[in-house]
């Protein structure tokens, strides 16, 4: 007798691809809505993200708020003729005027072009050394700024310019090394006549590691000018400037809501070294010299380098997630040990990629990143994360939205946490994703 043998039915796969510009979110309806996407019950299949491809160049790798923020930036160490040490109403508002007149030229600030990659980093500082080098090249007299009234080492010997280098002088460089720290080399004269500013302790935080501390200002970097290469002492900030000790150059007092400051003298806080013979003339006589030997003297370079390693620290950006109107079963999620419902399709962390050779001695750096801002974060490489439906007859529509996951920073608590916001986009950006459901066993 013949035996008839039952033929399985092949279980369904399908998959959707969706392709959106210029927003985070895309909606879509199905054809078919009688029908719906799926021929059986929701709870019958999976689904996952089979590919993701996004643009992220309206994502950037810093903070974007209402009110623009200057992350890095070089002020003048100046001063103005009123001014008296024990009365802080005199002194200059601080930071706005210690600032250039063309101030947005000597800042990196977050509302400017986005910042993708670590070289937009690297090429915005040089921008600002760029500016300050021609400054300090062609414009440092009297004829074009009132230097010989305001700036630190005129004010300070009886007025007198310094005179402008005939040539082209690197005068101040920033440079991120290969351990992801930056350094700050500047020449005496830059270091005679202007500071580095980071105004915002979260950046501060970052740029300096683990010599952050909570209880000192290190919101300034100013290094004597007349120690030896490489060798600078670094000047803080203090409140008192009656009471300033010599590791200080900088007083900072609040006056009536408003912040003040106030330029310790460089022969206040050290007589004998502000003085001292170079070559028979005191020494900020001789760096106004017009002579060659006056001129390489007052290059000679002092650096100041940063602990933080920003290949780590810098980069808000933590992850994308998808997220999607599909009746997900619930999988837990489980942050800083505490549990919580988690409706996220996919969860696909962000890779700068950066990479570093050296030889052996650690020399002739080549760093490499990311960089366009187009990640491919799912494609056939990865392993695909499904997860169950929820009954539901008919799946006629379809909402998929991108988050991002940032790291965010408590000034008062000193801790560092994270948050989601929606993906944020520029117009040209674009964004694909494919995914894929399968039936499962009844």
């Amino acid at each position: 007798m013949e035996q008839k043998v039952a033929q399985k039915r092949p279980k369904e796969s399908k998959f959707v691809s969706i392709f959106s510009d210029s927003r985070p979110d895309s909606d879509i309806s199905f054809r078919d809505a009688a029908q719906g996407l799926l021929k059986q019950s929701a709870e019958r299949y999976m689904v996952g993200v089979d590919n993701l491809t996004v643009s992220m160049d309206g994502f950037s790798m810093i903070d974007q708020t209402p009110t623009p923020e200057v992350i890095i930036e070089v002020l003048k160490l100046q001063h103005k003729l009123t001014e008296a040490a024990g009365n802080a109403a005199s002194w200059l508002e601080f930071p706005r005027e210690f600032r250039h007149a063309d101030a947005g030229s000597y800042q990196m600030r977050n509302d400017g072009p986005n910042i993708t990659a670590y070289a937009d980093i690297v090429v915005r500082l040089n921008e600002i050394a760029s500016k300050v080098n021609t400054l300090l090249n062609t414009q440092f007299d009297s004829t074009v700024q009132t230097w010989s009234e305001t700036i630190e080492i005129c004010t300070h010997a009886g007025g007198g310019v310094i005179q402008a280098t005939p040539y082209d002088v690197v005068h101040l460089a920033f440079h991120l090394d290969i351990t992801g720290n930056l350094t700050i080399k500047g020449s005496r004269l830059f270091w005679v006549t202007h500071m580095i500013h980071i105004p915002i302790k979260k950046y501060q935080r970052i740029f300096e590691g683990s010599l952050w501390n909570v209880g000192t200002d290190q919101r300034i970097v100013a290094l004597t000018p007349w120690d030896s290469p490489n060798n600078g002492i670094r000047m803080g900030v203090t409140g008192d400037p009656t009471a300033i000790e010599a590791t200080k150059l900088l007083a900072i007092a609040e006056v009536a809501g408003v912040q003040r400051g106030y330029v310790k003298k460089w022969n206040v806080i050290d007589t004998a070294k502000f003085t001292a013979q170079v070559n028979g003339v005191p020494f900020y006589q001789y760096l106004r010299g017009a002579s060659q030997d006056a001129i390489d003297w007052r290059e000679i370079v002092s650096s100041f380098r940063y602990v933080g390693n920003m290949f780590s620290t810098f980069d808000r950006r933590v992850c994308i997630e998808v997220g999607t109107s599909l009746p997900l079963q619930n999988s837990p999620l489980v942050e800083d040990n505490k549990e919580a419902n988690d409706y996220i399709l996919g969860r696909f962390f962000i890779n700068p990629a950066v990479r570093v050779n050296t030889n052996n001695l650690g020399d002739n750096p080549e760093i490499g990143y990311h960089g366009p801002s187009v990640f491919t974060f799912m494609d056939g490489n990865q392993r695909v994360l499904y997860h169950h439906l929820h009954p539901q007859q008919k799946i006629t529509t379809v909402r998929v939205k991108l988050y991002a996951r940032i790291r965010t920073y408590d000034e008062a608590k000193d801790t560092w946490g994270m948050r989601v916001i929606a993906l944020p986009t520029e117009l040209t950006d674009w964004w694909h994703i494919r995914l894929h459901f399968k039936e499962i066993e009844a």
